[in-house]
């Protein structure tokens, strides 16, 4: 097995991807080292909590893999070493776990606590700790409640991907759920446009309605900021 260092950032971490060779039935394949492999399955999970709709699969997954590498001390110090100087890497891997934590119990060890959860700012701990469950159990298309971490994670120098009013009101049309053939009859193409009209009108009513709870929430979330204690 030979160990080569790639500059690949699927995740936009900022972090270097470590490729390993190996070979399987006799063809030699590159995969991401185990440490590497944790990072982006971590990461992976955080995006999505970071948008609005996270699948508690994915939460699920991640639960399992640290329930594997629980006792593999020497593991935990290379992921500290790796991660541990990229704020957002630490940042992601801590709001996954304590998301996982506050939805399904105790899971992590220190070895991987003392160093995430433990340096969470206070405001992702209190969003975790009001809106966590719900973020976990929610229906698709799920809300906008994430938006409340983005603020003030940006407010810390962990920058978001899309504005706060882009992420409100989109200035672009959805894309379209089915594509034209070339093939296509009339009553296939009647059909088309009033699937993608029934579409966009739901992502209107999505817009609408969770922008309105949003709006709510933010003042809510003012108040709780101001007296509610983190447990």
């Amino acid at each position: 097995m030979e160990l080569h260092i790639e500059a690949i950032d699927p995740g936009h971490s900022g972090l270097l991807s470590r490729i390993e060779w190996r070979d399987f039935h006799g063809i030699r394949m590159p995969v991401l080292s185990p440490v590497d492999l944790f990072l982006g399955q971590g990461l992976h999970v955080y995006k999505h909590v970071c948008g609005e709709f996270s699948r508690a699969a994915h939460l699920l997954e991640f639960r399992r893999h640290v329930l594997l590498r629980r006792d593999d001390v020497r593991f935990w110090d290379e992921l500290r070493s790796v991660a541990e100087e990229n704020p957002r890497a630490v940042l992601g891997l801590g709001v996954a776990t304590q998301l996982i934590t506050r939805a399904m119990g105790d899971f992590a060890p220190e070895a991987l606590t003392s160093w995430t959860v433990n340096h969470l700012p206070r405001s992702a701990r209190l969003w975790i700790d009001l809106y966590g469950r719900r973020v976990v159990f929610d229906n698709f298309p799920g809300s906008k409640l994430y938006l409340l971490l983005q603020n003030e994670l940006d407010s810390i120098g962990v920058p978001a991907k899309r504005s706060l009013g882009q992420a409100l009101l989109p200035r672009k049309l959805p894309p379209a759920v089915i594509r034209a053939s070339a093939r296509e009859t009339l009553s296939m193409r009647i059909g088309r446009y009033r699937l993608q009209l029934s579409f966009m009108l739901g992502r209107l009513r999505f817009h609408i309605v969770e922008g309105v709870r949003y709006t709510w929430e933010s003042y809510r979330w003012r108040q709780n900021m101001n007296r509610r204690p983190i447990r």
